[in-house]
């Protein structure tokens, strides 16, 4: 299993961090220049079970996803999953991690991906993983400036 990580260090409390994904209707647009639209289709705010669709532009193409909310711990955790079985096969799902230090709050992104040999060895596969690296680092550049700012 390949797995994506992005960290990064953001000067305020986890609770402050954590907030900006409370509501993704009305922050994930903002987020990243990429992301075209965010929805829940189960449930109105984040919690353990619900269920919201987003899409976004990775690698020059857009993305429209249902996922399902499947562990959400306030303030500490998020993890979500693609629902649809075709997806999972890949994707199996990303996590949010919200890590309280004495000074401030470090964000972690993980994104899982199941590939085969011989996709992970092909140009392609490599292209679209650096484009996907790149997107989660933006995100935490772009989430840092947000919380930062406020």
């Amino acid at each position: 299993m390949l797995v994506l990580e992005d960290l990064i260090k953001i000067n305020a409390s986890s609770e402050k961090v954590y907030s900006f994904f409370i509501d993704p209707e009305k922050t994930y647009l903002s987020w990243h220049k990429n992301h075209v639209k965010f929805k829940w289709i189960k449930g109105k705010q984040m919690s353990t079970g619900a269920i919201g669709y987003f899409e976004e532009y990775l690698h020059g193409k857009l993305h429209k996803l249902k996922v399902h909310y499947s562990n959400v711990i306030p303030n500490r955790f998020i993890e979500f999953k693609p629902l649809p079985i075709f997806w999972r096969i890949f994707y199996p799902k990303s996590t949010l991690e919200f890590i309280q230090t004495n000074n401030g709050c470090v964000f972690k992104a993980l994104s899982y991906f199941r590939i085969g040999w011989i996709s992970s060895n092909s140009k392609r596969a490599k292209e679209h993983i650096v484009l996907i690296q790149q997107h989660m680092k933006e995100e935490g550049e772009n989430l840092k400036y947000f919380i930062e700012s406020e």
